[in-house]
């Protein structure tokens, strides 16, 4: 997989994990801002916030992990190389 693509998906669900969090955090307030006691409609976000919050996690634990072993690979081949000698002596 592309360097950019790992990179990016490990970006993209960061984005999903504040975007959860967020969500979680504002689970249970006023809609309008006022006491949660006294409010006609709370917001509702513990299923939306759940959800992004660990799609998130796992997209970004997938792509750590991807990333981890490209770099890894790449480090291991490096090492490696064919090439030939010749030796006279005289």
């Amino acid at each position: 997989m592309p360097l950019w693509a790992e990179i990016l998906g490990v970006v993209v669900g960061a984005g999903l994990i504040v975007t959860g969090n967020t969500l979680l955090a504002l689970d249970g307030k006023c809609k309008d801002g006022g006491d949660p006691a006294t409010c006609p409609i709370l917001i509702e976000n513990t299923a939306h916030g759940a959800t992004f919050a660990t799609v998130g996690a796992g997209i970004s634990v997938f792509f750590s992990v991807a990333l981890g072993v490209d770099h890894l690979r790449a480090a291991q081949s490096q090492g490696r190389t064919a090439g030939s000698q010749w030796t006279l002596r005289f």
